[in-house]
Order: C-alpha cells, then structure tokens, then sequence
C-alpha cells in the first residue's frame, strides 16, 4: 500500500514510460482502494509489532502454541460474516485445538511463581497473565485482519 502511494505521487520521472507508468497505476489503485489495502496493511503491521511484545512476556514455544489459537477465531468470523460452511470434522478439529489450549494452561497454571519483575505470576509454561491477554488480541486481530 506504502509503495502504491509512493509510486502514485510520484511524477517526478521525464520519459514518456515513466509517465505511463504513473498514469496506469492511477487508474489502478484508487484512494478508496488503497484505503482497503492499508486497514489489513495497517493491522498485521500491529500484529507483528505485538507479536514481539509477546516474545518479552513468554517463551518462544509456548507464543508459537497461543499464536495458533488465532484459527478458532478466523473460523468464528468467517462463519458469522462471510457465511462459510464449516463441517463436522473441522468443528471437531477446532474442538481439539481449544482442548489442546485449555490442557496448555491447565498444566502451567498447576505450578506458578512471582517472577518479581511486576508483570504478575509466570507459569511453568513461561507465560505471564499479559502475555496472555496479549496473546488473545493477538488472535482476534489476525482474524479480523
């Protein structure tokens, strides 16, 4: 999107190529397009910038195993909004990735302490409440994207 607008305003160029050049993407990529390109542009730009925040509040492997929740919510939304059709074995799919999820904290949050550092109690897992709520929008972000 950056670059569309880049080249869009761009009409500094003297040859008759680089004029065409500029006119074809004009009439290409208009304001409103480009619009719709920068809210998802906008969004995973957040993501990924969240993501790293994630990386401080937990380990490595156990971000890789939230970040994978963000598929529950993807499907939620392309039900409700673009009316897909989900079957039977992909609900149960989704319903063993939630167990899976459930059983991940259910096991780390058996055995806890106070990292001292004032972000809140760590699990096992190395997650710390924040990481968590990160974590989740983390997920409903990347759906929304």
């Amino acid at each position: 999107t950056i670059s569309f607008l880049l080249l869009r305003n761009n009409n500094h160029g003297h040859g008759e190529e680089d004029m065409n050049m500029g006119v074809a993407l004009r009439g290409m990529c208009s304001i409103t397009e480009q619009a719709k390109a920068a809210v998802p542009a906008v969004l995973y730009a957040f993501n990924n910038q969240l993501a790293f925040w994630m990386l401080l509040q937990m380990d490595p492997g156990t971000m890789q195993l939230l970040s994978n929740f963000k598929i529950v919510p993807t499907v939620l939304l392309s039900v409700v909004f673009l009316e897909k059709e989900v079957s039977a074995m992909q609900y149960r799919a989704l319903g063993l990735l939630l167990l899976g999820m459930i059983a991940l904290q259910q096991s780390s949050s058996s055995s806890t302490h106070d990292d001292g550092d004032g972000n809140g109690i760590v699990t096992k897992a190395g997650t710390t409440r924040l990481g968590l709520l990160q974590a989740s929008v983390y997920c409903i972000v990347s759906a929304i994207a």
